[in-house]
């Protein structure tokens, strides 16, 4: 399976950015069936404390999965993270990294 890394963003604090959906697939470009499976993804913003989120499936015979973020960024910086699955017959495995930038609005006392 390729890893990939999706550039996200940027974003601003404070703002509801759109859920990030993945699809993954093998080697071939083939989507994965992720039916069953339980998604996961735990980010940092500048390296600090890592906050997990459980994700859902869009699509499982599509390989789609997808992450709703929290309801807006409170910090400005560099958001790193992984989104992840796995299920009893599958170990956990890395779907994507990503990363991104979180800006502090321009004339904001943040």
């Amino acid at each position: 399976m390729p890893e990939l890394t999706t550039k996200i963003g940027p974003y601003f604090v404070g703002e509801d950015p759109e859920p990030l959906e993945i699809t993954v697939t093998d080697s071939d470009g083939v989507a994965i069936d992720i039916t069953g499976c339980t998604i996961g993804c735990r980010y940092s913003i500048n390296g600090g404390t890592a906050v997990n989120i459980v994700g859902s499936i869009s699509s499982g015979a599509g390989g789609v999965m997808r992450i709703d973020w929290p309801s807006g960024f409170t910090a400005a910086g560099v958001i790193r993270g992984q989104v992840t699955y796995t299920n009893t017959n599958i170990e956990k495995r890395v779907a994507d990294s990503f990363h991104g930038r979180i800006l502090t609005p321009v004339g904001s006392t943040l």
